[in-house]
Order: structure tokens, then C-alpha cells, then sequence
């Protein structure tokens, strides 16, 4: 599957690579050389250096007027002078696609298998190393590898990528290359240039971005066959927001991003940060200079203010290594609000763990969301009590994971974990961690699964195979509006005695005679008061089947507390019918509104099969909650304002409630799920 041949754009070798304008040039000049594209960032930006405010250090102090810091300034000074013409740049960014000529993708293994993208981010000097096994594990001929390389990053780095490009046809070295900034929004650009060169032109499930220090944990038929159920939904890592409204999970991450959210900045071509009207605090003492692995802090007083989100929009801190759906990674190209969002964050520290998350969380794709990134990594703060004591006291570890080492090869937390990924590996860092990958992972390879290694998300997949429970914090965009929560399981009965000294039975023997639990006694699943809820979980047990997962529709009992479904409902659907009650049609403008009483709702499922349970927010948006198994029991505190619906596991509406029901007495409210007829098999 070729791509269609474009003609490069032309790029000047600025800071940010900025576009010539259409009629600068017939044809594209020759590329330049990193070294030519460096000196044109110094000779642009010496033009501005005498009259930019002066920058100063993490002291306060001019900075020395020595070499050393005389191309800093002038990177600072160009950038200083983009950043002040912001409000009359356009809304949208501006991306450079790849023609990607030459590039193609085999055909798919079989019809509707996963079809997968990588953009693999490289900066490091060992870049290599660490790209060469990416490929090794993660290699099919069906996907699609386009790799960015940092305009700093040595000249063998790039050679070497360009090698393991050149013998495969779906391996690509972008020729766009961006100035990169650890923490900064130019570690979000490459890959959005990369998208926009492909998400219009290929056919594909996933994007993964992937930067040099990942190590795959997982070969391709893994990461195929954990992927092919969660088709249209992203992975990402976001972080609720604490009660007092701050970024971050508590107090260790109030000084990463509470404080640095007050400190706007302008990326100095790659090269490190100015600060705006303020200093950047001294967060490491022992490198006051500099923010984590970023180059020096500077600071300088410009009559300057990035856009703020609008009155209600929350920003979100996560992680830019996700996997994102090829829906969201048109969105992120196409849609006027991802470039918005590009706008508002493309100026603050730790833009990278911003953006991604921010833009997700306000728009529609925070529904389906899993929330992880599936990424395994060994935290500096692991070795103290708890995070923020790691946080409060040494903050000499600002630069994220801990490298790996041969130990990770044994490590439950890490290869032998349930991620599809460890982070940071460094390939010259640990010879040995060399030769225990290369091995482990070229048995994998060979069909030899390593034993010790469960299956990706394993633990929670049993439960939840489609992790429903993994979604996205909370984001109440309208005042009043609060989720249902999900209530912790009761115990059910296996038998009751009445007290006229008749009982009834929850066993599967029930109402028959065999042997067997219950055995003659009366069905409680029977009882004229609808006890039959209280059964499911025994009949469950025992391999039974409620007496209503086989009834007729008119022998169903109603639940013990009426239920009023969405009116919408009862006319489009909900009648029985000679071959069962036709499948409701779903209502136009249903959603959960704000405020109501107080209610419990026990969903008890009576079809042969498993269900999804399914909160409606305030725009409408469905919202899976929980995967419920045949016969299975999900009970949740919610509120008499909420609208719900209940979907087989292919998308078929089986129940909708407009949020009428009303609680009664002490008692939970029982919604029966049943089967239905499909509306079109009804009519044949």
C-alpha cells in the first residue's frame, strides 16, 4: 500500500522550523545540515539580541557575556520575538506531513486485523540501540514506524536510523526535524507533524508514540491481540484533579506543576527556558540552574500572556506515551479545539504531560477512555515511605524514572509485569541488561512465551476484560453534576424460611428433583414478590440458570420497585412481541442532568450473556461503567437524575432509563435485564 508522492515543504533553519511562504520559492532549496540549521538559529536571533530585555540567571544576574552563553541568548532572543507576535499568529499550528514517498505498508494479515503506528521520538546519543530493539520486537510489515530524530542529536545517530530504515519499505526517518526541548512543547510537535503525514492517508487502528528510552516488553502478536477488543478507544495516563481544584494525584506533585502552571515560558530553541516576569524557584540544589533535564532557566520581564482555557475548562497532567485511537489522532490534526488547546499549553512547563490529557478530558473521547498508559517504570521515590517524602526532601531525581538495569529483567514491576513497556532504558548505561534482553525477548520471538510473564493487564482483565473500570477521572463540566458509584457487592442468600414455616431455595435444583441444593423445594427466582434477584449469584455458582433467563416475557416478574423507562422507549420498543420484547430504540437528547435524590440501583442480568452497563453524562456522552457476566449483580449509588442505558457486548441497546426512578423505602431499586428481539428481526 504505497503513500501518494508530495513535494516537500521548504523549511528555513530557524528555531521552530517555521514554513516558507508559498511564493518564497519555485522549488525546495537543498535540506541544510544540522550544523547550518544551528548557525542559522544563532545569526537569526543575533539581530534581536541588543534590544530584548535583558535575560537573567536563576540568581537574578545578567547572564556572563562569554561564548558559551552567547548563542543561548541569541536562541532566546528569536524565541522571545515569536512568542510576542502569538496574538497574531494564526489559531491552528502550523505541522510539516512527510510526503512519506517511497514508504509503503503491507496488506493486513486478515481482514480487520489491528493495523498499528508507531512514532518513535529520538534524542539520544544511543538512540540506535534502543530504536534497533524496538523494531526487533514490535516489527510487522502491516504497520507503519516513522521515527523523528532531535536536530541535536549526533550524526551517527541519524545515520544509524536511516540504516534500519533503508531495508524496510514501512520504516521511515522523518525528514522534518524539530529542535526538541525535554519538558517542553516541542516534544509534542513531532509527533503531531507525523500525523498529519499519515491519519488522511492510511487505513489503521492505534497510534503509539514511543520515545528512545522505551524497551518493549511485548512482541507484536502480544500487542495485537491485546489491542484487537478496545478498537475506537484510547489509553492514556490522567491524573484526577485533587479537591481543592490542583493538578496531580496529591502533594508530591504540587510543586511539579501547581507552582511551574505560574511561570509562563518561551522554549529556547531546544536549548533550555525563559521565564516569564518571574524566576523559576531553585527546585535542585545542586543544579539551580536548570529544571530537571532541561538546559538553563532564565528569566526576563516581557509584556507577554499565553491563552487560558475558558471559565469552566479544566487543564489535566498525565503522560504523553499513551496509545491513541485513530479517531483522536485525526482530531489532534483536524479539529479546531485539539489546536486550541496546542495554543493554551504550547508556553508552560511540562507541556508534554499537559496536552494530551488536557485535550482529551474536554472533548468527547474522555468516554471511552482507559485510563493507562501501560508504560512500567522504577520511580526514585520507590525507596522512601511514600512519594511526597521523596518529593519534600531530596528533589534530585527531577528527570522522571530511574534507569533500568539487569535486575529489571526479574523484576515482577517491570519485564516480568503486566505492561507493554518499561521506561528508561538507556542502552550503554548496563551491559548486562544488554545481553539478558536480547535473549529473553529473542526466545519470545522464537514462540517461546516466557512463563513467568503474565498476560498484559491480566489481573484486572479477569474481572473486566474490557477494563470499564479503568476509565477516566471524573470531569463534571456543569455545575451539580456528580458520576454514580458503584457499590460494594452484598452477599446473596441461598435459602429462605418464612415464617409459616414454608421456605424456598436459591440452588440450582430448585423446583425439581434431583439431587442437588435445593432439591424439591420451591424456586425463590419464583416467589410471587420477586426474589429473584437475590438468587443470581447462587444460581451462578452452581452453573444454574434462573427460572427468568428462560421464561417467556410474560412470565417475567417486574422488579420490586417499579421502573419507569424513557418514554421514547416505550413507544419505539419494550412491547412484547410473539417472539420476545422488541429491543428498544435509543432516545434522542437523553442524558444525566444535575441535582435529584438520592438512589441505589441493583442491575441484575438475566440474558445468557454478558452486558455492558452504561452512564449517560450531561451531553449525552455513553460512558461503559461495568461489564456484568450472565447472571451476574451490579449495584451502584446514584441519583434519581441519571440516565442509563444497557448494551450487549456488539452495541445492541437492550434497556434505557430516563433518570424517573424513584427510591422506595430503604430498599434498592432492581433493574432486570432481559433479552430482546432486534427491531429489524421483530418486523421480518
Amino acid at each position: 500500500m504505497p503513500f501518494p508522492t508530495a513535494r516537500r515543504r521548504s523549511l528555513l533553519p530557524l528555531l521552530l522550523l517555521s514554513p516558507l511562504p508559498p511564493h518564497a520559492a519555485s522549488e525546495p532549496p537543498p535540506p541544510a545540515s544540522d550544523d547550518d540549521a544551528l548557525v542559522g538559529v544563532d545569526a537569526a536571533g543575533a539581530q534581536l539580541d541588543t534590544v530584548a530585555p535583558p535575560l537573567l540567571d536563576f540568581a537574578g544576574q545578567p547572564l556572563p557575556s562569554t561564548p558559551k552563553w552567547h548563542a543561548f541568548r541569541q536562541r532566546c532572543a528569536e524565541a522571545a520575538r515569536r512568542a510576542l507576535e502569538l496574538p497574531a499568529a494564526p489559531p491552528r499550528l502550523t505541522l510539516f506531513p512527510e510526503p512519506l514517498s517511497g514508504v509503503s505498508v503491507a496488506p493486513r494479515r486478515r481482514e480487520g486485523e489491528v493495523r498499528l503506528v508507531y512514532v518513535v521520538i529520538a534524542s539520544r546519543g544511543a538512540s540506535g540501540g534502543a530504536v534497533a530493539r524496538l523494531l526487533r520486537a514490535l516489527y510487522d510489515a502491516a504497520h507503519l514506524f516513522l521515527i523523528h530524530v532531535d536536530l541535536k542529536a549526533p550524526a551517527a545517530t541519524l545515520e544509524r536510523l536511516q540504516g534500519l530504515a533503508a531495508a524496510r519499505s514501512n520504516v521511515h526517518v522523518m525528514k522534518t526535524r524539530r529542535l526538541v526541548q525535554w519538558g517542553g512543547f516541542t516534544m509534542v510537535l513531532p509527533l503531531l507533524d507525523a500525523l498529519a503525514s499519515f491519519v488522511d492517508r492510511l487505513d489503521f487502528d492505534f497510534v503509539i508514540p514511543l520515545s528512545d528510552s522505551d524497551l518493549a516488553l511485548r512482541t507484536n502478536e502480544e500487542m495485537v491481540d491485546f489491542l484487537r477488543p478496545f478498537r475506537g478507544r484510547s489509553m492514556l495516563r490522567v491524573y484526577p484533579h485533587a479537591a481543592d481544584g490542583s493538578l496531580g494525584m496529591s502533594e508530591s506533585h504540587a510543586v511539579s506543576h501547581d507552582l511551574l502552571a505560574r511561570h509562563p515560558v518561551i522554549e529556547c530553541g531546544g536549548f533550555g527556558f525563559i521565564t516569564l516576569n518571574a524566576s523559576l524557584p531553585v527546585l535542585d540544589p545542586r543544579r539551580p540552574c536548570c529544571f530537571g533535564a532541561s538546559g538553563p532557566v532564565v528569566s526576563a520581564a516581557f509584556p507577554f500572556s499565553p491563552p487560558q482555557p475558558r471559565r469552566g475548562e479544566r487543564i489535566f497532567r498525565g503522560s504523553q506515551w499513551g496509545l491513541l485511537s485513530a479517531e483522536l489522532a485525526k482530531y489532534l490534526v483536524h479539529d479546531a479545539e485539539a489546536h486550541r488547546w496546542a495554543r493554551i499549553l504550547e508556553r508552560r512547563l511540562l507541556a508534554d504531560e499537559l496536552y494530551l490529557p488536557s485535550v482529551v478530558m474536554n472533548s468527547r473521547f474522555r468516554r471511552g477512555l482507559v485510563n493507562h498508559h501501560f508504560r512500567a517504570a522504577h520511580q526514585p521515590h520507590e525507596h522512601f515511605a511514600s512519594p511526597d517524602e521523596y518529593w519534600a526532601s531530596p528533589r534530585v531525581e527531577w528527570g522522571g524514572a530511574m534507569y533500568l538495569n539487569a535486575s529489571a529483567m526479574a523484576d515482577p514491576r517491570l519485564a516480568r509485569g503486566e505492561m507493554l513497556f518499561a521506561r528508561k532504558f538507556i542502552p550503554p548505561h548496563d551491559a548486562a541488561l544488554l545481553l539478558a534482553y536480547d535473549g529473553w525477548m529473542g526466545a519470545k520471538l522464537r514462540a517461546e512465551p516466557d512463563v513467568l510473564q503474565p498476560p498484559v493487564a491480566a489481573a484486572a482483565r479477569h474481572a473486566d476484560p474490557l477494563l470499564l473500570e479503568w476509565r477516566a477521572p471524573h470531569y463534571a463540566r456543569r455545575e451539580g453534576e456528580a458520576p454514580p458509584r458503584r457499590a460494594a457487592a452484598r452477599r446473596r442468600v441461598a435459602r429462605l424460611r418464612f415464617s409459616d414455616g414454608s421456605s424456598c431455595s436459591c440452588g440450582a435444583a430448585c423446583g425439581g428433583g434431583g439431587e442437588g441444593e435445593g432439591e424439591g423445594e420451591a424456586c425463590c427466582a419464583h416467589a410471587a414478590d420477586a426474589r429473584q434477584a437475590l438468587c443470581l449469584a447462587g444460581a451462578e455458582a452452581q452453573g444454574g440458570e434462573p427460572r427468568s433467563a428462560a421464561a417467556s416475557a410474560d412470565e417475567r416478574r417486574p422488579p420490586s420497585t417499579p421502573l419507569t423507562p424513557s418514554p421514547s422507549a416505550l413507544r419505539r420498543g419494550g412491547a412484547a412481541t410473539r417472539g420476545g420484547r422488541v429491543c428498544p430504540a435509543a432516545s434522542e437528547g437523553l442524558a444525566s442532568g444535575a441535582g435529584g435524590e438520592s438512589l441505589t440501583l441493583l442491575f441484575a442480568n438475566r440474558t445468557p450473556f454478558p452486558v455492558q452497563i452504561i452512564s449517560l453524562d450531561a451531553e449525552g456522552g455513553e460512558v461503559a461503567l461495568q461489564t456484568i457476566a450472565t447472571h451476574g449483580l451490579a449495584e451502584y449509588e446514584a441519583s434519581t437524575a441519571h440516565a442509563w442505558r444497557v448494551r450487549s457486548m456488539g452495541g445492541q441497546l437492550l434497556l434505557e432509563l430516563n433518570g424517573s426512578v424513584r427510591q422506595a423505602d430503604e430498599e434498592p431499586v432492581v433493574v432486570h435485564i432481559v433479552e430482546c428481539v432486534p427491531a429489524d428481526v421483530a418486523r421480518a
